[in-house]
């Protein structure tokens, strides 16, 4: 293995991901705090929660399709152009009305645009990996990547309140854009076929176009990457009821501050970047096991939560303090190690396909669990709630468990066979 190659890539894939995903994020935010000042709407605020599950279910067919079935980095390069075209033609609306007529129409296209742009650029990333970086950096790329999301997703609320209490929108838009052109230079040179990819043999040779067919199929023969999605995306939506719940209860029932609120959410993020860091250095033997392992803890530490807030006498602060920073902590933990077992176990032809499937899942789940959560909060006392969601995530365990001993009994009873066979 070539190592200064194998770094030089590590450093470019983990720059460009990490400038792209604070690039989005900042405009995102100004572009909310720029519609809630002109509009005076919260919904217009959360724009992006809306279109972002919409944009994901409509493109996820034929961006696959470009992914599988196209250059990763051509279309890697094609969603940052997208980028930049989108943010500079919005840029020339903003000069040429001022904002004033047709806002609301132009900040949705803009933000259907920048959407669709972000999934072409991310999951071409996320498709690539293998031939990047050598398969012993795959685990340590996506926790770079893993880390600098949230290390973005800390930074781009303030950052942008800050930006858009100095500047105008049209100055902060140029600012991106100049983010956005670093990060074509970057992905430009960085070679996303600089590794021998490792095929499978589930891979077939006469099959030149990858379908979504072919990657429900596949998902059907290996339980293991079915059972780490399908575990992942309820464990996410699960975990709605302590992002809403959390500061509902401290605000509602504590009579405590915003900025009290905001103080305990924050252990979310020490955990993301502590675990994030963790995982960066560390190399894994059996990558399965240990994801396994990490999202059985993420539902137990939920489980042992939601028990505790039934006791009245014991601290509610604490409690989701110490909840939010070993939920972040494991979450942090548990994601580079996913996609690394999908990325290196997965043929290389369908990760365009499986990798949509499993971040649309995702994606169109969470606000799901929002609107029910938000639901619930209003009508049902939280302590109900939250122990409701401990049986559910016991259960959910239970099955998880469960659906890991037959599937190992079934291989040994293959491995068995196979040996009598001989």
């Amino acid at each position: 293995m070539n190592l200064k190659l194998a770094n030089r890539q590590l450093f470019r894939a983990g720059a460009s991901s990490v400038i792209n995903a604070l690039g989005a994020q900042l405009f995102s935010y100004t572009l909310g705090y720029y519609l809630l000042v002109r509009t005076g709407s919260a919904l217009s605020f959360g724009l992006s929660i809306f279109i972002g599950p919409m944009v994901s279910l409509v493109t996820a067919p034929g961006i696959a399709r470009l992914i599988d079935n196209w250059s990763h980095k051509k279309t890697s390069i094609l969603g940052t152009l997208l980028t930049i075209a989108s943010l500079l033609g919005f840029e020339c609306y903003l000069i040429l009305t001022n904002g004033q007529a047709g806002l609301l129409i132009a900040a949705v296209i803009v933000s259907v645009l920048m959407n669709v742009s972000s999934r072409l650029f991310s999951l071409a990333y996320l498709a690539s990996i293998q031939g990047i970086v050598p398969l012993k950096l795959v685990q340590r790329l996506n926790a770079v990547q893993s880390v600098g999301n949230s290390t973005a997703g800390i930074l781009a609320p303030p950052l942008a309140g800050l930006l858009f209490g100095l500047l105008s929108l049209k100055v902060i838009i140029l600012i991106q854009v100049l983010t956005e052109v670093v990060t074509l230079l970057l992905t430009y040179r960085t070679k996303f076929d600089a590794f021998k990819v490792e095929t499978t043999d589930t891979e077939e040779p006469d099959e030149n176009v990858s379908t979504f067919a072919a990657a429900w199929k596949y998902l059907r023969h290996e339980p293991q990457i079915l059972m780490l999605i399908i575990s992942a995306s309820l464990l996410n939506v699960i975990y709605v009821a302590f992002q809403i719940g959390g500061p509902y209860v401290i605000m509602h029932y504590l009579h405590r501050s915003a900025t009290v609120s905001g103080m305990v959410e924050s252990f979310t993020s020490v955990g993301l970047i502590l675990g994030g860091a963790i995982i960066t250095i560390v190399t894994l033997k059996n990558i399965f096991k240990f994801a396994l392992g990490i999202y059985l803890l993420y539902g137990g530490a939920m489980i042992i939560s939601g028990i505790l807030l039934q006791i009245p006498i014991l601290p509610l602060l604490i409690i989701f303090a110490v909840t939010n920073f070993i939920l972040g902590l494991l979450n942090a933990l548990g994601d580079p190690p996913l996609f690394a077992y999908f990325q290196v176990t997965a043929p290389y032809k369908l990760l365009g396909h499986l990798t949509t499937i499993m971040l649309t899942l995702t994606q169109i789940l969470n606000p799901i669990g929002v609107l029910i959560y938000t639901t619930l909060f209003d009508h049902v006392s939280y302590q109900s709630i939250f122990l409701g969601n401990a049986v559910i995530l016991l259960l959910l365990v239970i099955c998880i468990c469960w659906w890991q001993h037959k599937a190992q009994v079934k291989h040994l009873s293959s491995v068995d066979s196979d040996t009598y066979k001989e």
